[in-house]
């Protein structure tokens, strides 16, 4: 089973963000990298799942618009990001505009376990493709925060909890970086 996390790429700072347009010129290479890496295995992919926020379903548009494969489901997913957004100085403005200057989600609560919910809902057959447009939330659930880039692709291993990190702005990494 691969499982994919897409992250989103550089974005506004304001509720519900969208991304800029330097983002979205790093998620189309980040999509072309994407698509070679799966070259021959599109058939395979057989869920693309979203967090609910925007920049999110902005990644998933962009693979649902390339017609190249189309999953067998395709899943909005709050775990994987919400539509809340982090500024500078770490306040966090709600999807209605609110500021906050605390946040408590899914990857402060140690009772959640991200690799098992994986594992319930995306790892299926050994020959599989799970892709999750996501972002520094999720990942930091997975004990990985520091790997964090934007517009980056990351294979999620989930029988030994680990991240490889496989491209980052729009590059394949030659030698990917395990953690």
């Amino acid at each position: 089973m691969t499982i994919l996390a897409l992250t989103h790429a550089g974005r506004f700072n304001f509720a519900n963000a969208f991304h800029t347009k330097g983002g979205l010129e790093d998620l189309h290479k980040l999509k072309e990298i994407v698509l070679s890496f799966l070259s021959g295995k599109e058939e395979k992919i057989k869920s693309l799942a979203t967090g609910v926020g925007k920049k999110y379903e902005e990644i998933l548009e962009l693979f649902l618009d390339s017609n190249i494969f189309i999953p067998e489901k395709i899943v909005l997913c709050p775990y994987l990001g919400g539509a809340e957004s982090t500024i500078k100085g770490g306040t966090i403005i709600s999807p209605s505009g609110n500021e906050y200057a605390n946040y408590l989600g899914l990857s402060d609560t140690a009772s959640w376990d991200p690799w098992a919910f994986l594992k319930e809902n995306f790892c299926g057959n050994e020959d599989d493709i799970a892709i999750l447009c996501t972002g520094k939330q999720f990942l930091r659930a997975l004990g990985k925060e520091k790997y964090f880039k934007v517009a980056s692709m990351y294979e999620l291993l989930t029988d030994v909890k680990s991240i490889s990190w496989k491209a980052k702005a729009g590059k394949l990494l030659k030698k990917p970086i395990i953690g």
